[in-house]
């Protein structure tokens, strides 16, 4: 459910953003502390709704940025390997 107690859409949501939605809900952080834990080290702040946008799987295609910083804030990085 929104916030607003509709239904949310069905996306069809990235296999990474649900792989760091579980990341996000394993961690017990709340949506401002891993938001504010961003803000510290990145002049661009991040929104506490973008993580909960994320945490919920509202969104399709997130930036590369919002990735990235959500993991390091939980203490993850993206590592390329080599198929």
């Amino acid at each position: 459910m929104s916030r607003h107690g509709k239904p949310k859409p069905q996306v069809d949501v990235d296999p990474e953003v649900e792989q760091l939605a579980a990341l996000i809900q394993r961690s017990g952080l709340s949506d401002s502390a891993i938001a504010l834990k961003v803000g510290r080290k990145r002049i661009l702040g991040m929104a506490p709704e973008t993580v909960r946008n994320v945490r919920e799987l509202a969104v399709r295609r997130p930036q590369n940025y919002t990735l990235q910083w959500i993991g390091w804030a939980l203490g993850f990085r993206r590592v390329w390997e080599k198929l």
